[in-house]
Parts: C-alpha cells; structure tokens; sequence
C-alpha cells in the first residue's frame, strides 16, 4: 500500500501545471494520488509485526475492553501478551483509573493540558517534533522530486520520473528500518537518522550550487554533479524514513496520559499539515528566488537546529511505562534524556526497569 501511494505522488508531479500542486496534499489526493505523509501513517499504524511496541498504544485494546462492563477478563488476556502475571492487575487497575479521568469535557482537557507544567513540555515537544518532520523538507521533496530533477537537475521528463520512483522506494526502505530499531530507543533512532538527513541536505545544496556554476550542461562535470544529486536524494529519503518520519508520531502517540492524548495530538497533528502547507506553498517560489542549492541550504539550517534541540529535549520514552513517561516532564526537565530504561525479565517471570 505504501509503494502504491508513493508511486501515485510521483507522476503527479510532474505534471505540466506542476505549480498548482503548491497547494500541497489536498491537490494531490484530488488527483487520485494519496498525500505520501498519510502513506506514512498508514503504513505506521498498519503493520502490527513492524511496529514498534509503545506502552501507551499497547494499552489501547484492553482500555477499550476493560471499560466494558463484563469484559475485565479479556483485557487481562491482552495484557498477558505483552507484560508479566504479576503486572497485569495493577495495569488494568491504572487503566480504569485513567478512563475515570477522561470523563471530563474537551475543555477540560484542553485547560489542563497547557495549565500543567509538565503536560505543557509535553505539549511543546509534541509540536516541536512534528515542525521538524516539515520543515526539513520532506514533503517538498516528495510532491517536487520529478520537476526538481527535471527543471533544475536538467534530467528529462521520463528519467526524472523514473528516479524519483526509486527515491520513493527508498524512504520506504527506510522506513522498514524505523521499524526495527525503534524499540532500542526512540532518541536514538531520531539522531541517527538525523546526521544522514543533515548531510544528505548540505550535499544537496552543494551540488545544486555547483551544477549552476557549470557553463556546459553536457560536461562530464555536470554529469557527476546529477549523478551526485540523485545518490543523495536517495541517502536523505533513506535517512529522513529511518527516523525522521517515524519517531515524532510515535512519541507524541506515547508520552501524553490518556485523559489529555485525543486534544495533544490532534494539535500536533494540525501543527503539522500546517506546516506541511506552508512548504508546499512556498517552495517553488523560495527555489526560484534563492536557487534549489539555496533551498536546501535552508532545509539543512532547520534540521541541524531541531536535532540540536532534539539532543538536549527530547527524553527517551522506549520501554518504560505510561505512569514513568509521564515523570519525565517534572522538575528537573528533561529526565531519561540518554540513557532510557529496559525492562529486564527474571527467570520466575517477574520483571523490572533497570538503566540501559
């Protein structure tokens, strides 16, 4: 299913009225091809052998069932897959726990999501990290791939459309990544990702700013310089899937408490079509103004600066349970910033959190 939404954005953009896709995602799904950050989510939420395991999400089928009269029984039976004999009642007994707490209205939820000190960086951090999936330039690059090869690469029209195919199969394999290394760390994973994004977008910038520079287009020169540009358009959609993609909407889906989590990321989630819009709209004309090495000059700033200050923010959250994420936005903040937690399993099934 990913590959086909992928495959589908791919022509589209390169379309004769390539300028009218600025209007980003909905312009996309109007001409039958699916918006690729959906792809992203989809393959995300849909593929229960790669996904990673997240403590929050994991509650959600016995949340559902234990809020059920009569059906206690079998929310214990789901627990039982993924936590020890001894844990499950005092899980089912936080769960209910928490479904009394989110009674209350949207208001409510709102109020205390942004007058709570703790909620409140959790809330930033949410919105943070989706403002980084965007505005590094992802989706850009994903409407844009085939005119951006075409019009400022200087590919033709069908090899621009067939390499952008094959940079669209390589976010997916990064994205297969994401999927196994998930649980060794969310932070982990999002700065590893991060120093081949960064990369990959100085030395796009670089060559873009080089193939400008060259007098004759069908120079050896010029040739390196495009081959040099598709390799790293590769290695920055690799990059951009084995972490950058994943990671914001995995943490944000487990490091709110349930009664706040429907209103947290639905914000993050607007902030970041929101942002996704804002680029969408603005690239084609930022190319033109300041070149496409200049653009991605841009992208590249944004990256370094959101891992920097995912580096010193971002706590790990892999491995730990909801009640523990939830203290990682006390004083002092942040907490479990490197180290993280791994649940160590003993031989009489009991088990415990102990520093990686």
């Amino acid at each position: 299913m990913a590959l086909l939404f992928w495959f589908g954005g791919a022509p589209c953009a390169d379309t004769a009225a390539g300028r009218a896709l600025s209007t980003g995602e909905p312009t996309l799904a109007l001409a039958g091809a699916p918006p690729p950050s959906l792809a992203r989510r989809v393959y995300a939420r849909q593929s229960p052998p790669l996904s990673p395991q997240s403590p929050p999400t994991l509650k959600a089928p016995p949340l559902s069932l234990s809020s059920q009269v009569g059906r206690d029984a079998e929310a214990a039976e789901t627990l039982k897959r993924i936590r020890t004999s001894g844990e499950v009642s005092a899980e089912l007994a936080e769960i209910r726990s928490e479904v009394q707490l989110t009674s209350g209205s949207s208001f409510e939820a709102v109020r205390e999501l942004w007058t709570s000190k703790s909620l409140r960086r959790a809330a930033f951090l949410g919105i943070g990290l989706q403002l980084i999936n965007q505005l590094s330039g992802i989706n850009t690059v994903m409407y844009y791939s085939a005119t951006i090869l075409r019009s400022y690469a200087g590919f033709e029209r069908a090899q621009a459309i067939w390499i952008a195919l094959v940079c669209a199969l390589a976010q997916f394999m990064g994205t297969i990544v994401s999927a196994f290394t998930m649980d060794y760390g969310r932070r982990r994973t999002m700065l590893r990702s991060a120093g081949l994004v960064i990369g990959s977008l100085v030395m796009l910038s670089g060559s873009f700013i080089g193939l400008t520079m060259v007098d004759d287009d069908a120079s050896t020169l010029a040739a390196v310089l495009r081959a040099l540009i598709v390799t790293f358009f590769m290695g920055y959609l690799v990059g951009f899937g084995a972490g950058f993609s994943a990671v914001p909407i995995v943490v944000c889906s487990e490091m709110y408490p349930i009664r706040v989590r429907s209103i947290a990321m639905s914000q993050a989630l607007l902030v970041n079509w929101l942002a996704n819009y804002l680029v969408s709209c603005t690239f084609l004309t930022v190319a033109d103004t300041i070149t496409m090495g200049g653009t991605f000059a841009i992208f590249a700033a944004i990256a370094i600066a959101g891992t920097v200050w995912v580096y010193f923010r971002m706590p790990e959250t892999a491995g730990i349970s909801l009640e523990q994420v939830e203290r990682l936005f006390d004083d002092p903040y942040p907490q479990n910033l490197r180290t993280g937690y791994i649940r160590k399993r003993g031989p009489d099934e009991s088990s415990r959190l102990v520093r990686r």
